[in-house]
């Protein structure tokens, strides 16, 4: 996705363990919260893009999500890769 470029784009990964990064900066549900108005305040578009490990629990994911939600964005796009080990 050509969005995945721009320097402002908020990217938040969540880790297999439960640790999420918002870019490459680890951090807690408040942290995130504060970190997102905050960039969102310097021009950050008002999309957050989340790319989760498969085997992550909900409960971080959900987080995710409500920290997002507080910060203002509602716009959420999911991020997969595909398997290719799968036989056809």
């Amino acid at each position: 996705m050509r969005d995945l470029d721009r320097d402002d784009v908020l990217l938040v990964s969540i880790a297999r363990d439960g640790m999420i990064y918002l870019g490459s900066d680890q951090m807690n549900e408040t942290g995130m919260v504060e970190n997102l108005r905050l960039r969102l305040d310097h021009g950050a578009e008002r999309k957050l893009y989340v790319q989760a490990d498969g085997r992550a629990r909900y409960l971080s994911v959900s987080k995710v999500l409500d920290a997002a939600s507080a910060a203002g964005i509602y716009q959420i796009a999911f991020l997969v890769d595909q398997r290719k080990d799968i036989p056809r």
